[in-house]
């Protein structure tokens, strides 16, 4: 009897370490996606310490840190900047009326955080604000980008 109850604990014991495995896939996916946004943040406060001498050794270590991300397949995609269209995967905060950009035009012009892909895929959609153009746009008919 003893054997048998040995046994039936080896098979439950082997199904919930199976069960935790996948759990922590599942959640390495987050805990990577939250690294790198949390670095795209550290990195943009970064920029703001000019003449800062810790400035060089932390660009190092963020650099560093970017490497082993990429390594593991990790993409932090920063937008701002770009066209914006409807079929985006991103999450828009806030749209803005500009007299920078014609009427119909729609530009991302700040992110808030990054889009993160993990092997290609979509693990985290950034989440931006748009700028479209306003009836009043540039006079002389072009846009100011």
């Amino acid at each position: 009897m003893k054997r048998r109850h040995i046994k039936k604990q080896k098979t439950k014991h082997s199904a919930l370490a199976s069960g935790v495995q996948s759990e922590r896939v599942l959640s390495s996916d987050k805990d990577c996606s939250t690294l790198a946004i949390e670095l795209w943040r550290a990195e943009k406060s970064l920029a703001a310490l000019q003449d800062n001498p810790a400035r060089s050794s932390l660009t190092l270590a963020f650099d560093k840190m970017k490497g082993v991300l990429e390594n593991i397949g990790v993409e932090i995609h920063d937008p701002c900047g770009e066209r914006f269209n409807e079929g985006m995967s991103l999450s828009v905060a806030l749209v803005e009326k500009s007299t920078k950009l014609l009427q119909g035009e729609a530009r991302i012009s700040e992110t808030i955080s990054p889009s993160v892909y993990i092997k290609g895929r979509l693990v985290s959609p950034g989440k931006v604000i748009v700028e479209t153009g306003d009836e009043g746009g540039p006079p002389d008919g072009k846009s100011n980008d």
